[in-house]
């Protein structure tokens, strides 16, 4: 999935990716245990990186709002009434 910087990419290919993609899951295992030692800035370039590795890419703003949307879409959804 390529990205011009405009717009956001599709959503649904970036959850396949990060459900399916073995190597993009390993990688982000790693960056986490990685976290405590590692700055907020640091932290993102490198999910960058691994992203772009699995051939999406993102700009920090894009990965942002992916993972917000992702988030926001596996939340249990609560009727009230």
């Amino acid at each position: 999935m390529y990205s011009s910087g405009e717009g956001l990419p599709d959503a649904e290919t970036f959850n396949r990716e990060l459900d399916s993609n073995e190597r993009l899951k390993n990688g982000l295992d790693r960056l986490a245990r990685a976290y405590p030692d590692m700055t907020k800035d640091e932290y993102v370039e490198e999910m960058l990186c691994l992203f772009k590795e699995a051939g999406l890419f993102l700009t920090r703003i894009q990965l942002e709002k992916l993972l917000a949307l992702r988030r926001r879409g596996s939340s249990p959804i609560t009727k009230t009434e």
